[in-house]
């Protein structure tokens, strides 16, 4: 069981999803570090939502999701002064980044 401290000062306990659903009903976002540290696998931190479940997001949800990701990566990648060889390393890393697999496996299942 977690322990989660709304705005209002309300404490709740429960599973993650659980403190999620009872966030959305208060129309708040949860900060999830605060239980878990970083994301557990299967979350998404979205700036429009807040943290969701990969697996509850719309199919055109996730599509902004790896196109944002996939920008910000390469977008960062771009600002590095690396030579050739690393450059060429680098570009194809973006496949390393767990939250974009469970994203695009996740799309696939659809």
């Amino acid at each position: 069981m977690n322990t989660y401290q709304f705005k209002s000062g309300a404490k709740v306990e429960g599973s993650v999803e659980q403190i999620l659903a009872i966030a959305k009903s208060l129309g708040e976002v949860v900060d999830l570090s605060k239980i878990t540290g970083p994301l557990p696998n299967g979350f998404y931190l979205s700036s429009t939502h807040g943290v969701m479940k990969i697996s509850d997001m719309n199919e055109a949800h996730i599509r902004n999701a790896l196109i944002k990701r996939s920008k910000e990566y390469y977008e960062n990648l771009r600002k590095r002064k690396l030579k050739v060889d690393e450059f060429m390393v680098e570009y194809t890393k973006l496949g390393d980044d767990s939250v974009v697999t469970e994203l695009f496996t996740e799309l696939a299942s659809r």
